[in-house]
C-alpha cells in the first residue's frame, strides 16, 4: 500500500512508453531532487519492453512513486490520467527519456511561493545528444527577450508571450489554475504533439508567469522513437491546432486576438512539419496547408500585424499558388538530397576504380608501356597547349575577359525559366501583385521599368554585385575596404559553422538573397535548431522566384556568411538607402526596423529635406537629424553606382563610421505602394532604360 503524501508541494507526472534504455537515468534524477515533498506519478502507457519492471523496482524502494499501468492510448490520455491522480499544489512533467538537475523543482517551487498565486514558473533548458563524456549539449532560452526573465509576467494580457519556447517540461503549473480553466491534454489515439494544446491553453489563460534565467531541464534529442523523429503522422499537427482553435473558441480566452495568434503559431508549426516529414509527403501537406489557412482567412483569423514580413510573404505565396511554392522551395531540396546520394555512390565507385588503377600501375607491363609511349604523348601535349593558347587570346594578345568562375551556378526550379517563358510569367506576377497593367514595350512608371530591367538587364555584373560575398571586392576597389563590415566566416552549410569561434554578437545571413538573415545579439540565446531550419530552407530555395523573378539572383552560389554585429541603439540599425540614377544619387530613403512589424521610412532629398512620400511603410515618429557625414555618403554612393542606369546603394552610419550594406538593382521588386502615386511616375522619369528607343514613351 502506498504511503503517499496528502498534499505534496509538486506532483511530477512521467509518461512512459518503451524507454527502458533511458528510464533509470530519468528516475534517478527525479527521486534525488533536493525538494523531498513531491509525488512521482509514472504512467505506463502499455509498454512492451522492460520499462514496467523498472518502474516496479523503483516504486518498491520509494513510497513517493505511484505507477499507473494502462493499455496504450496515447500521450494525451496518459497525461490526463496523471493529472487526475495528482494531489500536489503544482504539477511538473518529466519525459521518461530526459533528466533534470537535482535542484530543479526546489528552485521552481521557491520562486512560485515568493509571490502569491503564480500560475506558471519555467526555466531555460538544454538539448543533449549521446552518452557519458561524449554527450553534447545545446542551450535553449525560453525567450529571446531578456526583459521576460526574473519578473512577473501576465500571459493573458501579453499575447506576445506565446512566442516563447513552448516546451512544457521545464516548468511547474498551479493545479488549482489548471482545474479552474479545465486545462487538459487532447486525447486522440495514435496522434502526436498533444502537448501543444496544453501549452497554448496555459499561456492563453494564465494571469501570472515567471521565467528563471537558468537551464534546469535536459531534453534528449537522440531517441529514435521520439515523436520528433517520426516522419509519419504528417497531419497530427493539423488536428492538434484544430483542437486548440476549437477549445479557445469554446472557452473564450481573455485576449481579443487569441485566434489570430493561434493562426500564427499554427503557421510556425506547419512550417516545422514541412521540414520534418518525408519528402514524398511534402507536396500534399503544402496543399493541406493552403486549405487550412484559406479557411482561416474566410473567418478573418489571419492578421498581418502578428506575422513577421517574411512569414506573411511566404504564407501569401502558399495561399496564391502552393504548387509553385513547393517546386521553388522544397522540390530543389529533394533533388539535392538525391544528388548527394548519387555523389556518395559515385565516390564509392571512384575509390574502387582508383584502387584498380593503382594495382595496374604497379605491374611491370604498365611501366614498359609508359616508357614506349613517352615521345608521342609529349608531342600531343605540345599541340594541345598551342591550340589552347591560340583560342584563349585575342588578336591584341590580351587575355579574353571571362566571367568570374566563382559567381557560381545554382540549379533550381528557376533554371527552367528561359527568355520565352519569362515575359508572360513576369507580367502575370506583376499584374497580380500590383493591380497595375504592364506593357514591356512602353513602361512608364518606376515600378513598370523595374520589371523591364528584370526582363532585359539581368547582367552577369549585377549577379556578381548582388552577391553579398563577391560584392566586397567591388566595394574595396571603389571606395576602400574600411567601409566593409568585418567578415567573420563563410560556410557552404549550416552544420559547418563553429559557433564557439564566433563572438557573442554577430549577424548570420545568406549571400544570395535579401532579408534572409538572423541578428544574434546574444549567442547564448540563439535557438540553433530554429536557425538551422531557416538556413537549410534558404540554402535550397530559389530567391529568384520568391522575389518576383529577379533573375540576377539566379546564378549566385548560395553561402552563409557571418558579419560583425553593428549596434546603433535599442531602435535598431538605421538604413540609409541612396537611390541612384545614371551614376548620380537622387534621394535618400531612411529605414528603421527593417524586416520587422515596426518598419518605418522617411524619404529625403540630397539636401536633407523630408519629402511628402510614403512607400509601403509609415513615416518615422520623429524626423532624423542630418548625418554628420552625409556628403561623404553621397560621394561613396556616386562611386559605387557609376555605370548603372539605376541602383540603390545601402549604407550604415555607426559611431561616426560609414559601412556598406548592399547594392539593390530592383528595389521592392518593383511593386512598391507609392503615396501619392505621382512619385511613381517621377522616379520612372528618372530611370533611363539602357538601349531603349528615346522615342518610346518611357
Amino acid at each position: 500500500m502506498r504511503v503517499g503524501l496528502v498534499e505534496p508541494k509538486i506532483s511530477i507526472i512521467i509518461p512512459v512508453y518503451n524507454v527502458e534504455r533511458y528510464l533509470r537515468e530519468c528516475l534517478d534524477s527525479v527521486v534525488n531532487q533536493t525538494l523531498k515533498d513531491i509525488e512521482i506519478i509514472c504512467v505506463n502507457d502499455g509498454s512492451t519492453d522492460g520499462s514496467p519492471s523498472i518502474l516496479k523496482d523503483y516504486a518498491s524502494q520509494d513510497d513517493r512513486i505511484v505507477v499507473i499501468n494502462k493499455c496504450n492510448a496515447g500521450y494525451g490520455a496518459a497525461m490526463n490520467d496523471g493529472l487526475d491522480m495528482a494531489k500536489g499544489e503544482y504539477i511538473g512533467i518529466v519525459e521518461s527519456d530526459d533528466y533534470i538537475l537535482p535542484e530543479m523543482y526546489e528552485t521552481l517551487y521557491e520562486t512560485a511561493k515568493s509571490r502569491e498565486q503564480i500560475d506558471i514558473v519555467k526555466s531555460n533548458f538544454k538539448r543533449f545528444w549521446g552518452t557519458g563524456r561524449s554527450r553534447k549539449f545545446e542551450f535553449v532560452a525560453l525567450s529571446k527577450k531578456k526583459a521576460h526573465y526574473n519578473t512577473l509576467l501576465n500571459p493573458a494580457s501579453d499575447i506576445g508571450l506565446l512566442r516563447a519556447n513552448g516546451l512544457n517540461q521545464p516548468g511547474i503549473y498551479r493545479k488549482a489554475f489548471l482545474s479552474e480553466h479545465d486545462i487538459r491534454f487532447n486525447e486522440s489515439p495514435g496522434a502526436a504533439y498533444q502537448d501543444n494544446g496544453f501549452w497554448f491553453q496555459i499561456f492563453a489563460f494564465a494571469n501570472t508567469a515567471y521565467f528563471i534565467d537558468a537551464a534546469l531541464y535536459f531534453i534528449r534529442r537522440d531517441n529514435p522513437n521520439s515523436s520528433v523523429k517520426n516522419q509519419g503522422q504528417a497531419y497530427a499537427i493539423c488536428l492538434e491546432y484544430d483542437h486548440i482553435r476549437n477549445t479557445l473558441k469554446k472557452k473564450g480566452a481573455p485576449h481579443p486576438n487569441i485566434l489570430e495568434m493561434c493562426a500564427v503559431m499554427r503557421y510556425v508549426n506547419y512550417q516545422w512539419t514541412i521540414a520534418r516529414i518525408a519528402p514524398e509527403l511534402r507536396k500534399e501537406f503544402i496543399e493541406r496547408f493552403r486549405d487550412d489557412f484559406a479557411q482561416l482567412a474566410k473567418t478573418n483569423e489571419l492578421s498581418r500585424m502578428f506575422f513577421t514580413p517574411s512569414q506573411w510573404n511566404e504564407l501569401s505565396w502558399i495561399l496564391r499558388d502552393p504548387n509553385e511554392y513547393y517546386y521553388a522551395l522544397w522540390f530543389k531540396r529533394e533533388e539535392l538530397d538525391a544528388c548527394r546520394a548519387k555523389i556518395r555512390r559515385l565516390e564509392s565507385d571512384l575509390a574502387k576504380a582508383d584502387r584498380k588503377i593503382s594495382d595496374l600501375r604497379s605491374c611491370n607491363s604498365y611501366k614498359i608501356g609508359r616508357a614506349a609511349t613517352f615521345i608521342p604523348r609529349a608531342f600531343k601535349r605540345a599541340i594541345k597547349y598551342t591550340e589552347s593558347y591560340r583560342i584563349s587570346h585575342t588578336t591584341t594578345g590580351q587575355s579574353a575577359s571571362v566571367p568570374p568562375s566563382n559567381i557560381g551556378s545554382s540549379q533550381s526550379y528557376s533554371t527552367m525559366i528561359d527568355s520565352s517563358t519569362l515575359p508572360s510569367l513576369l507580367k502575370e506576377w506583376y499584374e497580380k501583385n500590383s493591380g497595375d497593367t504592364l506593357d514591356f514595350d512602353h513602361p512608364v512608371t518606376y515600378n513598370q521599368k523595374i520589371q523591364w530591367l528584370k526582363l532585359h538587364d539581368s547582367t552577369p555584373i549585377k549577379t556578381q554585385l548582388a552577391d553579398k560575398l563577391l560584392v566586397r571586392d567591388w566595394v574595396a576597389r571603389n571606395i576602400g575596404d574600411e567601409h566593409l563590415i568585418p567578415l567573420l566566416g563563410v560556410w557552404d552549410s549550416f552544420d559547418q559553422i563553429d559557433f564557439s569561434s564566433l563572438p557573442s554578437s554577430f549577424v548570420l545571413k545568406m549571400n544570395d538573397s535579401s532579408g534572409h538573415n538572423i541578428v544574434v545579439e546574444n549567442k547564448g540565446m540563439l535557438d540553433i535548431d530554429s536557425a538551422r531550419l531557416k538556413f537549410e530552407r534558404w540554402l535550397t530555395s530559389s530567391f529568384t522566384l520568391q522575389a518576383g523573378y529577379e533573375m540576377h539572383y539566379k546564378d549566385i552560389e548560395p553561402k552563409i556568411i557571418a558579419e560583425k554585429y553593428l549596434y546603433e541603439g535599442k531602435a535598431g540599425l538605421t538604413d540609409y538607402r541612396l537611390f541612384c540614377f545614371d551614376g548620380e544619387p537622387f534621394s535618400i530613403w531612411v529605414d528603421i526596423g527593417s524586416g520587422t512589424r515596426n518598419h518605418k521610412r522617411d524619404i529625403y532629398d540630397l539636401n536633407w529635406n523630408l519629402q511628402p512620400i510614403l512607400v509601403n511603410y509609415p513615416n518615422l515618429s520623429t524626423q532624423r537629424e542630418r548625418p554628420a557625414q552625409l556628403d561623404t555618403m553621397i560621394s561613396l554612393a556616386r562611386k559605387l553606382s557609376k555605370g548603372f542606369c539605376h541602383v540603390r546603394v545601402d549604407l550604415y552610419y555607426v559611431d561616426g563610421k560609414i559601412y556598406f550594406g548592399e547594392m539593390t538593382f530592383t528595389p521592392q521588386s518593383g511593386i512598391g505602394k507609392w503615396d501619392p502615386p505621382e512619385f511613381n511616375y517621377l522616379y520612372g522619369r528618372m530611370l533611363n532604360l539602357p538601349n531603349h528607343d528615346p522615342g518610346d514613351p518611357a
